[in-house]
């Protein structure tokens, strides 16, 4: 898929209308209606493209370039760090580092005070350093990084350090994925932990809530500690007031939502419940770190509180634009949410619908855990149709991809899980009874994991 036609499928129809008033001549205005030709489907390789346009592969990469350009203006007018939030919305990561390498050249053309590059720098700093674990260029992290702190006018202590807590937060949360997580990151954050004191002393306030936060995340996925977790959350909300300053964002409703989110991955249903629900009663804007995942939790705990017509008008309203878009990361999470809502509700044949939509989506930019969660989902709706040799096999193949994963060790509940489908789905298919050993381990499996499934398996076992 080109850079242009991954564009303009992202837009929504106020978006294309804008684009559609755009002046174009020659080449330019033909690209863009063969492009807009195909917008519902794959577009050709750009050999076929040049042949059918009668232009060369240099001039299609140029003519694509100039196209990006004027919709750019037209879109985002104020340019700048505004423009690249808003490819970052939209999920355009490559051309977000495009973009901003041009500006980047553009501002050293022209030479501007130190003012404008500080506030340029960070931009980008806080751009590249919140980029999914599949663009993240630790090495433009700390680029910018570096770059923001030579262009700020009376740099302190307080401002090296917050550069380099928060890009130890990002490490902490980016190794977390891998195999050996604690050799990946190369230190014991607990050593870190140590150095509370003396942040606080010196009144390093952003630094100290990074620390914080990387704490937090190590308690989450390193030593699994949920209490402490919490209390490391805690102690980063009760900075809100000393670092409000620092972020465009309402740093106060972002730290009630990830507070929310930790109880919601603990178990305690009904605390996160309220907390979710006063952060949205209260308003959370678009721009919000983690915008997309905490609307994707909300709606999950609606469907576990049986609020059936709240999470579909939540979905409706923040996920089917993404869905429609293909929006990627935000369009998979949407149509994973949109299936487990329609199982829970026993609306099957919407529910295969999503899960169909999600596939198709995670296949274009592959990423594990959607494709672990469909393949449950997809078993689970065989199940409800009473289908269970296709579901007896579905979990078989299901055992044997789990088993052939690189992170397969990360995936231990789930190959015990096809273990006990596979079981359920042949009892079933011979009418007979489940044994409580089976109950159970499902039953486990299901309350471990509430905060992905929202308890839709609780009917396999009844």
């Amino acid at each position: 898929m080109s850079q242009l036609h991954r564009f303009l499928k992202s837009l929504g129809e106020e978006e294309l209308r804008t684009v559609k008033t755009v002046r174009l001549i020659g080449k330019e205005q033909a690209l863009f209606n063969y492009t807009l030709s195909y917008l519902q489907k794959e577009i050709p390789e750009p050999e076929e493209i040049c042949t059918a346009l009668e232009i060369s592969s240099s001039h299609l990469y140029k003519i694509n370039s100039v196209l990006l350009n004027k919709f750019y203006c037209a879109l985002v007018p104020a340019g700048g760090i505004a423009l690249l939030e808003y490819l970052k919305q939209k999920g355009h990561f490559v051309l977000l580092r495009s973009e901003a390498s041009t500006q980047e050249k553009q501002l050293q053309k022209f030479k501007p005070g130190k003012k404008i590059l500080e506030k340029f720098y960070l931009g980008l700093f806080h751009l590249f350093i919140d980029f999914p674990f599949k663009y993240y260029d630790k090495k433009q992290v700390l680029e910018s990084g570096k770059k923001y702190l030579e262009a700020k006018e009376k740099k302190t202590l307080s401002d090296e350090l917050y550069v380099q807590y928060h890009v130890l937060f990002a490490d902490v949360n980016r190794c977390a994925a891998s195999k050996n997580p604690t050799r990946s990151l190369g230190f014991d954050l607990k050593a870190e932990i140590k150095k509370e004191e003396e942040l606080k002393k010196g009144k390093h306030f952003l630094a100290l809530y990074y620390l914080y936060r990387a704490a937090a995340s190590w308690y989450s996925y390193y030593e699994k500690d949920g209490k402490k977790k919490l209390f490391y959350l805690e102690k980063a909300m009760g900075l809100k007031e000393q670092i409000a300053w620092f972020f465009e964002i309402d740093i106060k409703s972002f730290l009630q939502l990830l507070f929310a989110d930790a109880l919601f991955m603990e178990g305690e249903l009904e605390r996160a419940n309220k907390e979710y629900a006063l952060a949205f009663k209260n308003g959370v804007e678009e721009n919000m770190y983690g915008y997309y995942y905490f609307c994707e939790q909300y709606v999950l705990l609606k469907i576990i509180h049986k609020d059936i017509d709240g999470a579909k008008k939540m979905l409706d309203e923040v996920f089917s634009p993404c869905i429609a878009q293909g929006m990627d990361i935000f369009a998979t999470r949407g149509a994973l949410s949109y299936a487990k809502l329609f199982l829970a509700s026993g609306e099957l044949k919407e529910a295969i619908h999503y899960i169909n939509v999600g596939f198709g989506i995670n296949e274009k930019s592959f990423y594990l855990p959607f494709d672990i969660q469909l393949r449950l989902l997809e078993t689970i709706y065989f199940i409800f149709k009473k289908d269970f040799e296709f579901s007896l096999k579905l979990s078989k193949r299901n055992l044997k991809f789990t088993e052939a994963q690189e992170e397969k060790k990360i995936l231990t509940d789930y190959l015990k899980l096809w273990e006990d489908l596979s079981e359920l789905a042949r009892l079933k298919k011979k009418e007979k009874d489940l044994p409580d050993e089976l109950k159970n381990s499902i039953a486990a499996f299901n309350t471990k994991y509430v905060n992905l499934y929202c308890g839709v398996m609780e009917k396999l076992v009844k």
